[in-house]
């Protein structure tokens, strides 16, 4: 031996993140056919039934023109769709509040439940039969880190604009692969380009008023079994959160 210490190459404990995407693409299809759904409850809606409760669940509650528009489909096609929708219960048509001229689409409680049901894809039985055999600590550690996957991988630029429910509609964007979401300062909907959603905006493009925005938002709120009450302060807190109300007058008067 010479006497000089020899350096060893550092060896990583952990899996380079393409390491681990590799291993994580092999373990996926494998876990999706063991625990999959097989019970058949997926195929009892139609795509174009699916498509507009999905839709709806999304938005919130539309006109049947809204909705065919935000679809592309024709106003009757979706009158037909709701109409039959509506007569097994999923679907319900009211006023809204804030223009009682309008007649809205709108979920019941079994379609939030029978949309809920169509869209699970494992098993959970299955699920917790598997969960039953690891050890706790694997149980949340493997919660844990599919979260942060998940949260890391909805915050990267996006092929399409997100969809989650807020106190207003969106419409469906095509946008190119490394399109940077852009919300609307008024309802923070995913817009393509502008300030504003076309749902926030009057005939001339302008921003409604207050008032207009605001009952329209208790009305969304009041609509997902909020008292109202409690809807009024769901909203003040909600808009007290957007660029273009926040500084509002109203929305300081009381808490």
């Amino acid at each position: 031996m010479n006497g000089r210490a020899t350096t060893l190459p550092a060896v990583s404990l952990f899996p380079t993140p393409q390491e681990a995407a590799d291993r994580l693409g092999e373990l996926f299809p494998t876990a999706y056919l063991a625990l999959h759904r097989r019970d058949g409850k997926r195929s009892e809606l139609t795509g174009a039934s699916r498509a507009v409760l999905q839709h709806l669940a999304r938005s919130g509650p539309l006109t049947i023109g809204e909705a065919a528009n935000h679809l592309a489909r024709a106003q009757s096609v979706v009158s037909d769709i709701v109409t039959q929708l509506e007569g097994h219960g999923l679907l319900e048509r009211q006023r809204d509040p804030a223009d009682r001229r309008r007649t809205l689409v709108w979920l019941t409680d079994a379609g939030r439940r029978r949309l809920a049901e169509d869209q699970q894809v494992l098993d959970r039985r299955l699920v917790a039969e598997a969960m039953s055999r690891l050890p706790g600590p694997t149980r949340l550690a493997l919660l844990d880190g599919h979260s942060q996957l998940v949260g890391h991988a909805v915050t990267r630029p996006l092929a399409h604009a997100a969809s989650t429910p807020h106190p207003c509609p969106t419409t469906p964007t095509k946008e190119s692969p490394m399109t940077t979401i852009t919300t609307c300062e008024s309802c923070g909907m995913p817009i393509e380009s502008g300030p504003y959603c076309e749902h926030c905006v009057d005939a001339g493009g302008r921003l409604q008023d207050f008032d207009t925005r605001f009952e329209r938002m208790v009305g969304w709120a009041q609509r997902k079994g909020a008292d109202r009450a409690s809807a009024e302060a769901q909203t003040r807190e909600y808009m007290r959160g957007m660029p273009v109300w926040r500084d509002h007058p109203h929305l300081a008067e009381r808490p």
